[in-house]
Parts: C-alpha cells; sequence; structure tokens
C-alpha cells in the first residue's frame, strides 16, 4: 500500500488543496472582523480538517491511520477497517468545509 505514484500524488495535491482552503477560509474570516467565538470555533474546525487531510495523506502514502485510538497499520489484513476510516475521514472533512465554508 503507498507504492501507486497516482495515489500518493492525488495525496500531496489534496494536502495542499486543503492547506489552501483552510488559509483562504481564516483569511475571509479574519477580514471580515467576527466576534471571537467564531473565530474559536473555525480554528478548531480547521484543527479537525487538518487531521482529516492528515489521515487521507497517511492513507494514500501507506502510513499507519487510526480510528478513535486504534492504529491501524498498512498491511492487506487492515485494508477494511484502513477504508473505513478512511470514509469517516472524508465525511468529517467535508462537514468541517462547509462549516468553514458557512462564514
Amino acid at each position: 500500500m503507498g507504492k501507486h505514484d497516482l495515489t500518493r500524488t492525488f495525496g500531496k495535491v489534496f494536502v495542499a488543496a486543503n492547506a489552501v482552503f483552510v488559509l483562504f477560509a481564516l483569511l475571509r474570516l479574519n477580514r471580515l472582523g467576527s466576534q471571537e467565538n467564531e473565530v474559536g470555533g473555525a480554528f478548531i474546525f480547521s484543527a479537525f480538517l487538518g487531521y482529516c487531510t492528515y489521515e487521507i495523506w497517511a492513507f494514500t502514502h501507506g502510513r499507519p491511520t487510526s480510528i478513535d485510538h486504534y492504529r491501524h497499520e498498512a498491511t492487506p489484513d487492515r485494508t477494511g477497517w484502513r477504508v473505513f476510516g478512511l470514509v469517516l475521514d472524508v465525511a468529517f472533512l467535508f462537514f468541517c468545509m462547509r462549516f468553514l465554508k458557512s462564514w
């Protein structure tokens, strides 16, 4: 796992795109001069977004991923759990993006 060049490239592009999204969301929020509780919420969701992005990058590069406190190595017998974790990460990532985009 993690040896396919196209998948590794997708992981790198995905991380770069999410970094740009988070920067623009936070800059837009800062420029609008929102209240402090909204800024705190945006930073929390940005941290969750960063974690989900890392998990997706780890999946595409054959690194260990985690679901809750369980760590799943990149071995063929753990593929089902890793894919389940990937689906959860993508769903939570879109939730965080939707939350940040609403500002």
